[in-house]
């Protein structure tokens, strides 16, 4: 009810410039939705790339872990028999 009295009594400039402050806030509303949405979007795609990069970086050091460890017996078995014909010699 005010809002129309009120209205009665401003210029029509000044009701254009109100419509058009109306019509922009709407629109920035619905891009401001649609950016954090965008943003939402964005940040699930980076947790999912860190989680996957953190799972391939504990696979990469579970096989070099492997690898060490193979590679270790077999220096060790390697030296085995030379460490035995040194002993047998003393």
């Amino acid at each position: 009810m005010f809002k129309k009295i009120f209205n009665k009594f401003r210029s029509p400039v000044d009701k254009r410039r109100t419509d058009e402050a109306a019509k922009a806030l709407a629109e920035n509303s619905k891009a401001a939705q649609r950016q954090i949405a965008r943003d939402e979007q964005e940040k699930i795609k980076f947790e999912k790339r860190e989680k996957l990069l953190a799972i391939r970086k504990q696979f990469k050091t579970m096989k070099r872990r492997h690898r060490n460890k193979i590679a270790r017996a077999s220096s060790a078995r390697n030296r085995a028999p030379k460490i035995a014909s040194k002993l047998a010699t003393a």
